[in-house]
């Protein structure tokens, strides 16, 4: 007994290999980010052609890894040697962690991101009897004593004809002029996110910045224990996976900040994990669409999943059911809530991120925007419809929704981040939903003609 765990970790066969591959995508998008280019998405020159063509190749990576999990070219290039230093890594990740857990909570940390400071202004509001979908933006920072240069202007009031985007002397002057007004302008939009998004953060509403990141990185230690957990043997290597990723828009990032979009990022991972159990996987889903409109295009994703496993009745019954039950209160409640959040899809935002707008040049006519959209739509429709044909690229379709935002006006790193836990939480997925199945089948087409399509009864009988 003692000799076993003595024994080092050693990747179990499977989809040990793809889970490798993970780990060098992860690490190169974490490089990725260094660039010159991320921080500065104006930059001309071989920084910002690295950074924007750089992600679809690492996308690219993440489908070859959720596809080929079993696939020989992976086992010939050794990637799962990678993780034999995993339990090493995770171990010295979390002393590290505890080591700056001081600074995490002070209470004078700055807010560095306006959905923050949105989502506790929202929470705020909703404990204070009032409705937080008609606070401003501009009043919201105000209140918390953060910086108006963190808000999102918009192309509209005084800011109409601008094509660059608004420099912080501007953003500061327009927040002194329509300080008078209770900060109401145009070119700024009021609060707009569902309503699951200040839910998660109303214990910690009143309370400082160290209180917000305290509830975060609580909810973080109990989300990593769960997807080491339900990872099984694997836990090493998934749980170092959502550690190494760092860079803005990852879940233990949002968590260190004291983020509420942590909770929807997480909600998501789980719903791929959880693909085996059809009543849980569905009701994460549905409270992350409820939190964040991020992921409604991986909710459309799991529906075209969902329509090749079992059980598609129980998965839309439980998905639709968890989104009325936490839905129609606010919605009778909050008179705002549907404007408010139609509105913030439809606001006119200045184009911004890694994607292909960082190519388009300072100020972009404002007609490109709707030829990315359209673009945008077309490219993820055209990658469902590839996927009826080849069957085996079905289990991307969810990983891989946010990833076409790279075409959009607005393909924000942490958007896009999203992609690379996605595409390790499938792989566990997929890992899990093969481990009920008997006799095994391949959910990635071995053998043909039974991808993702139990045949027989025992198949079907799953665990909910």
């Amino acid at each position: 007994m003692l000799k076993a765990v003595a024994q080092p970790w050693s990747p179990p066969p499977g989809p040990a290999p793809a889970l490798g591959l993970m780990f060098l995508i992860v690490m190169l998008w974490d490089l990725l980010l260094v660039f010159d280019g991320h921080s500065n998405p104006s930059t001309r020159g071989l920084a910002l052609w690295v950074t924007v063509v750089g992600y679809p190749v690492l996308v690219f990576g993440c489908a070859l890894a959720v596809t080929h999990r079993r696939a020989r070219l992976l086992e010939r290039l050794h990637l799962q040697r990678l993780l034999v230093v995993a339990p090493a890594v995770v171990a010295i990740g979390l002393i590290t962690v505890g080591i700056g857990l001081p600074a995490l909570l002070r209470p004078t940390a700055p807010i560095n991101d306006d959905v923050t400071a949105s989502i506790i202004c929202a929470s705020q509001d909703v404990l204070g009897g009032h409705d937080p979908y008609l606070t401003p933006e501009l009043a919201c920072l105000n209140r918390l004593s953060a910086s108006p240069v963190l808000g999102t202007p918009l192309r509209e009031g005084v800011f109409l004809h601008q094509r660059t985007y608004p420099t912080p002397e501007q953003i500061l002057g327009l927040s002194s002029s329509s300080a008078r007004s209770g900060f109401h302008t145009p070119a700024f939009a009021v609060f707009g996110y569902p309503p699951l998004s200040f839910v998660w953060m109303l214990p910690a509403a009143w309370s400082d910045h160290s209180g917000w990141v305290a509830l975060t990185l609580s909810a973080a230690g109990l989300w990593l224990l769960a997807v080491g957990f339900l990872a099984g043997e694997l836990w090493p290597a998934v749980v170092l996976l959502m550690l190494l990723q760092f860079g803005d828009g990852s879940v233990i990032g949002a968590a260190t900040q004291g983020d509420g979009e942590f909770f929807p990022y997480a909600l998501a991972i789980l719903a791929l994990i959880l693909i085996d159990r059809p009543r849980w996987s569905a009701s994460c889903l549905a409270l992350a669409v409820a939190s964040n409109p991020l992921a409604w295009p991986v909710a459309l994703g799991y529906l075209a999943l969902a329509a090749r496993l079992p059980r598609l009745r129980q998965r839309l019954t439980w998905l639709a059911g968890t989104l009325l039950i936490v839905l129609t209160p606010w919605v009778l409640l909050e008179r705002g809530v549907v404007a408010g959040v139609v509105g913030l899809i439809l606001q006119k935002n200045f184009p911004s991120g890694i994607g292909l707008v960082a190519l388009l040049g300072p100020g972009p006519p404002n007609f490109l925007r709707y030829v990315l959209v359209t673009s945008m739509a077309m490219a993820f429709v055209g990658w469902c419809g590839l996927t009826l044909r080849h069957p085996r690229w079905l289990p991307t379709v969810p990983v891989l929704a946010t990833a076409f935002l790279w075409i959009s006006w607005r393909s924000d790193v942490n958007y896009l981040a999203q992609v690379f836990p996605l595409a390790v939480a499938m792989i566990v997925g997929l890992h899990r939903l093969e481990s009920f199945r008997d006799p095994p089948q391949s959910v990635c087409g071995t053998p043909p003609g039974n991808v993702l399509q139990p045949t027989s009864p025992a198949a079907t009988s799953m665990p909910t």
